[in-house]
């Protein structure tokens, strides 16, 4: 069984604990189940109704009201997708949770149509898996959940990238988009090759989980090429640093260009390395307004 703190609950619905506490003890709304310390916690459902309870109070609906609405009426806004963002990635967690590929994949495919892929990659997939990223973390959802809702995201983003017209200009660098062994993160990747695609660079998309034997076989093709990669975990139990060492030592004159959350513990320095410490500066350096070597 999932259990959730208030302070999850919190983080998850963007509803104060104090909040939740008042609509509990005033219209009964949730009401939590206590472990055997008599400590509380919500399980799984609770945290559904919740976001659901949240949906309709952000759009409108009193609190009062809601507390007065059957289980069926609290429910049918999946029916729909709100035009808010924040609700969009309500939705996407609950389906997460409950493995629900329908409804994963017809939100994920309308909030692209609403939005576009790029505002929608950087509104809602991003928040929403950092969202999914706490309950991981708290043993409250499994990386199968995780990996799930990935998959299906990830033909919706290939999808967009076959979309854009493939130019290629051989007097241009490539820039090559890869992952580390054992990084298999590949929205963020995927994100990347679409931007630069977009912006009429040429790209190289390996992909994740890559080893330097099939790096070797691209930089020996195109060796004036910019080396993008992207790291969310680093699970080959060595330090960050030693993996940017031997890229600089192995591609002395290739441009290396790295992102991601691990960005903050790199110290290595080097005139062929820029770390992109942000998501504005990551989408700055695809579209060309930042170059971080001129």
């Amino acid at each position: 069984m999932n259990h959730f703190t208030i302070k999850d609950i919190e983080n998850l619905s963007g509803i104060k604990a104090h909040t939740l506490r008042i609509w509990e003890k005033r219209y009964g709304i949730i009401t939590p189940k206590r472990k055997l310390s008599k400590h509380r916690f919500y399980d799984g459902e609770d945290l559904k109704q919740i976001l659901r309870i949240t949906h309709l109070y952000n759009n409108g609906y009193k609190i009062s009201a809601i507390a007065n609405m059957k289980p069926d009426e609290l429910s049918s806004y999946k029916t729909g997708i709100s035009s808010k963002q924040e609700s969009i990635i309500k939705i996407l967690i609950e389906a997460t949770i409950d493995l629900d590929e329908h409804t994963l994949s017809k939100t994920f495919r309308e909030a692209i149509a609403a939005y576009g892929l790029e505002n929608c990659i950087v509104n809602i997939v991003f928040p929403y898996f950092e969202k999914i990223g706490l309950l991981w973390m708290n043993d409250i959802a499994l990386p199968a959940q995780e990996r799930f809702a990935s998959n299906i995201l990830v033909k919706k983003i290939i999808a967009e990238i076959d979309k854009l017209e493939t130019l290629f200009d051989d007097e241009q660098p490539a820039t090559i988009v890869f992952a580390p062994l054992n990084e298999h993160h590949e929205v963020p990747l995927l994100f990347m090759h679409y931007l630069l695609k977009k912006s009429n660079r040429n790209v190289l998309y390996i992909g994740v989980n890559t080893d330097f034997h099939i790096l070797d076989a691209y930089v020996n093709l195109h060796k004036h090429s910019c080396l993008y990669f992207h790291v969310v975990t680093y699970l080959l139990h060595d330090d960050i640093n030693n993996y940017v060492k031997l890229l600089l030592q192995r591609y002395p004159t290739q441009k290396i260009i790295m992102s991601g959350k691990l960005t903050s513990l790199v110290s290595e320095s080097s005139g062929n390395l820029h770390l992109l410490h942000s998501l504005d500066e990551t989408i700055a350096f695809a579209n060309g307004s930042f170059k971080p070597f001129n």
